[in-house]
């Protein structure tokens, strides 16, 4: 695999017993062949993306968490629910590698279009686990 990146990108231990090492593992192998905006995380909020934000942020993917930038959101929210600008919503993404919670996960087919080499991670959760977590 470690030929496979470049070498800005951490390589994590593949037989890493951490749940956090074992994570970096998979998204290297969901990045490979990347360029651009490399991975969409669809999950909703509450599902593991703050996590993810951080496994990515340790593979060295710039992020955008839509949770910890809120200022974003409004952009998002007018392109899904107002008729405002596809290519506004895009541009939030633009300079990023990765991005992920609420409301990207709904802009999944938009990003494919755009770009068409990303990677889509679908976090989930159990309803009930996932209710309490609220």
């Amino acid at each position: 695999l470690k030929a496979l990146w470049p070498e800005h990108i951490h390589q994590p231990n593949l037989s890493a017993s951490n749940n956090m090492e074992r994570l970096s593992a998979l998204l290297l192998l969901l990045w490979q062949g990347c360029s651009g905006f490399e991975v969409l995380v669809v999950g909703p909020p509450r599902t593991g993306t703050q996590s993810m934000d951080t496994a990515l942020r340790t593979l060295g993917l710039t992020t955008l968490h839509t949770g910890v930038h809120m200022e974003v959101r409004q952009t998002l929210c007018n392109y899904l629910y107002a008729n405002g600008s596809l290519q506004a919503a895009l541009d939030v993404i633009s300079g990023y590698d990765s991005a992920m919670d609420e409301p990207l996960h709904l802009l999944y087919e938009e990003v494919m279009q755009a770009y068409p080499q990303s990677k889509f991670v679908l976090m989930t959760a159990e309803p009930e686990t996932w209710y309490e977590s609220y």
